[in-house]
């Protein structure tokens, strides 16, 4: 049988059997609970984030995370916090 990790993200209890994703979604909450991906680990929350996209998309909670922290990566984009090419 297979095992599932529980993780909470922005409230919302997501189940995945792949520790690696439950450390992404953990970053992604994260940056939810901080309102910046300022000091996170990008790569991470883009991974969750295609994850949430690609197999939890039918949930409305989930698609107002998803929404959420595309907003705060916007505007952290736009006030120079976070760089996506690492320069």
């Amino acid at each position: 049988m297979e095992k599932y990790i529980k993780v909470v993200v922005g409230g919302v209890y997501i189940y995945t059997s792949l520790e690696e994703i439950a450390d992404y979604l953990r970053e992604l909450d994260y940056v939810l609970s901080e309102g910046t991906a300022e000091n996170a680990d990008l790569d991470c929350v883009f991974k969750a984030l295609n994850y949430l996209k690609k197999y939890k998309s039918r949930n409305p909670d989930v698609v107002i995370i998803v929404r959420s922290v595309e907003r705060i990566l916007k505007k952290d984009l736009e006030e120079g916090k976070i760089d996506l090419w690492g320069r």
